[in-house]
């Protein structure tokens, strides 16, 4: 059962850093601003936080940063180091959380 609930949270983690990646990459490629032109607010291209502008690193350090922000956010921990900028990650965050927190009622249910 313990291996189920780690399988469990892995997944989420997985599946959680994709898609907020994915919503970055979105808002950056496809969004466009009718006052300002191209989209530049995103976690991605937020340079000023602790690990500069994440849009131009290689895929595997920009897949270890998504499932950080990732796992930070579904062990409610969130450290604030990686942040959502726009609407759309900001829906993608609140979206995670509340799959957290059905997570961990359905795993305490069955630890019960």
């Amino acid at each position: 059962m313990i291996v189920r609930m780690i399988i469990e949270i892995v997944y989420l983690t997985h599946f959680f850093g994709c898609i907020f990646f994915g919503t970055g990459m979105y808002m950056l490629n496809h969004y466009d601003n009718p006052d300002e032109g191209k989209y530049t607010n995103s976690w991605l291209t937020f340079s000023s936080g602790n690990f500069g502008t994440i849009l131009y690193y290689d895929w595997t350090k920009r897949y270890i940063l998504s499932t950080y922000w990732a796992f930070a956010t579904l062990t409610t921990v969130a450290y604030g180091d990686i942040t959502p900028m726009n609407e759309f990650e900001i829906i993608v965050s609140e979206v995670a959380m509340i799959a957290a927190v059905f997570l961990v009622a359905f795993n305490v249910n069955n630890i019960q």
